[in-house]
């Protein structure tokens, strides 16, 4: 677009528009006033087109928001426990978020596995791993796992229950003695006990099944041993614990 020269100010030249519009424009100042110069055509703003950008722009800001907050929300945990003891953290869509050690044995496991996916994936990965150690497999008696489902909704735990077992039955640990306690009321105290709610569980159903016994000593007791003292007593609070086999 051509326009004339007619002052200059500002550290700038005041021109007039081939329309007969008058602008200001940055530079031009070594000109003579009276000079036709060439100028370049003012961008063109399209104020709804810039708007709904924006707007899909804030909307998608905060869908991922939205969305990041509940990939990253607890929402319940899956504790096991052999010789190690893990606590398994998931979200609302079934995936593993977080994985946090109870014992020295479980910072091992941890340290050089890899956990990702949904519960049965997960598990079975950690019960592999942790059933595969030589030290822990000695004998004749088949591996026990202890497993806590940290649940509020008990028929979501009784499905749960069934495709963990059907999980490690399809990929070959089936062998394992596997005692599955339903414990979330539990979940808070052992926490704060550092142990499992399902090690809190049998140990306070033992506690209350024995006089002699000292809750501490039980809760340290190894899990084969918990269990099986749990079995021999028939605890109440083992009753709906189901070992391996079908789901």
């Amino acid at each position: 677009m051509k326009a004339i020269i007619i002052s200059h100010e500002n550290g700038g030249s005041y021109v007039m528009e081939k329309s007969g519009s008058f602008r200001f424009v940055k530079g031009y100042d070594s000109r003579p006033i009276g000079t036709e110069i060439e100028l370049n055509p003012r961008p063109v703003v399209h104020f709804p087109r810039l708007a709904a950008t924006v707007a899909a722009c804030l909307v998608m800001t905060a869908v991922l928001g939205v969305f990041a907050r509940l990939w990253t929300a607890e929402s319940y945990f899956i504790y096991v426990e052999a010789n190690s003891s893990v606590q398994l953290v998931f979200n609302r869509f079934n995936r593993l978020i977080d994985a946090r050690p109870l014992n020295e044995s479980g910072e091992e496991v941890l340290r050089d596995l890899s956990l990702r996916g949904s519960p049965e994936d997960v598990v079975v990965s950690l019960i592999s791993t942790t059933t595969s150690n030589s030290t822990y497999c000695t004998g004749r008696y088949s591996p026990v796992v202890l497993i806590s489902f940290g649940l509020l909704d008990y028929y979501t735990q009784w499905e749960m229950k069934r495709s963990i077992a059907s999980a490690l039955e399809t990929n070959g640990t089936q062998d394992i003695d596997l005692v599955k306690v339903y414990s979330y009321a539990y979940r808070y105290i052992a926490g704060q006990l550092g142990v499992s709610p399902g090690r809190l569980r049998l140990a306070k159903g033992l506690y209350a099944y024995d006089e002699t016994a000292y809750l501490g000593e039980l809760l340290d007791k190894p899990v084969r041993e918990l269990v099986a003292a749990s079995r021999q007593s028939q605890s109440p609070y083992l009753c709906n614990a189901g070992t391996r086999s079908n789901p």
